[in-house]
């Protein structure tokens, strides 16, 4: 079933999607082979249809031998 599309928001009746997204990351290298990063996302989709907002945490260590 198709989820209508909500006319109760100043979008109007129509379908309209606004996607976003922020990103930020930060990392540290602790020796010359080695580093560790984390990462963040805020994902956000302003509709009159599905609208919906994401975070997204990571974290990832790096390494060449």
């Amino acid at each position: 079933i198709d989820k209508p599309i909500t006319i109760d928001t100043p979008l109007g009746k129509t379908r309209v999607d606004i996607p976003m997204q922020v990103s930020a990351g930060l990392g540290w290298q602790f020796r010359p082979q080695l580093r560790l990063m984390g990462t963040y996302s805020y994902l956000f989709n302003l509709s009159n249809k599905s609208p919906f907002v994401r975070q997204i945490i990571g974290v990832g260590l790096n390494g060449a031998f």
